[in-house]
């Protein structure tokens, strides 16, 4: 398993699904979402993958 964020184009769509972290000031930075994907071990194949809104903190431990 492994996860990410990303950072997102700063559209009135993009804020409405992946609103900006409560730590980033209105009209500061961009949206942002978490990325999940777990992995065989065997063979490296991805077999499940999610998409979600980024809650909390951004960055190492939060």
């Amino acid at each position: 398993m492994d996860g990410t964020t990303l950072s997102m184009p700063d559209t009135p769509a993009n804020q409405r699904e992946y609103p900006q972290p409560a730590v980033q000031g209105p009209g500061l930075g961009f949206p942002i979402a978490r990325a999940v994907v777990v992995f065989c071990r065997a063979t490296g194949a991805v077999l499940d993958a999610v998409l979600a809104r980024c809650h909390g903190g951004v960055g190492p431990g939060l």
